[in-house]
């Protein structure tokens, strides 16, 4: 049962980070719009496509269960810095505040399950231990 939980864990966490890349991905001039109101403005065009690579390999890395630990790198080197971006609940009006803290909140704990995760590995079904358990002759 705990393989089969990881497996599907993997597959939610995952799929998340593949709706954010498709996203950001389908409407460019959208999204560098909402990074220059969020304040990232060094290097726009560069961050965006950088922003897209590291969801979609992060993604891919963690639904196949290969290098688990590098594809949650990408993903928190993007969403750490974006939740505290996006959702500064402690500046924020008091109508929206509570809304702000509880979003910045889910991505923190989002942004621990990754953690977990690549300090736990992939599990038993993934590529990884596909390619470690199969000989070739």
């Amino acid at each position: 049962m705990k393989d089969i939980l990881d497996l599907a864990g993997r597959l939610f966490l995952a799929s998340v980070f593949v709706y954010l890349a498709v996203d950001k991905s389908t409407d460019k001039t959208f999204t560098m719009k909402l990074m220059a109101d969020y304040g990232f403005t060094w290097n726009p065009e560069f961050l965006y496509h950088a922003a897209i690579v590291a969801l979609s390999l992060g993604a891919t890395l963690i639904a196949i269960g290969y290098r688990v630990g590098i594809g949650s790198l990408l993903i928190c080197i993007y969403w750490i810095p974006y939740t505290f971006a996006v959702y500064q609940f402690w500046d924020s009006d008091p109508e929206n505040a509570y809304f702000q803290q509880i979003m910045f909140i889910k991505n923190i704990a989002i942004a621990g399950g990754l953690m977990i995760l690549s300090a736990n590995g992939a599990g038993k079904y993934s590529v990884k231990r596909l390619l470690a358990t199969t000989r070739v002759n």
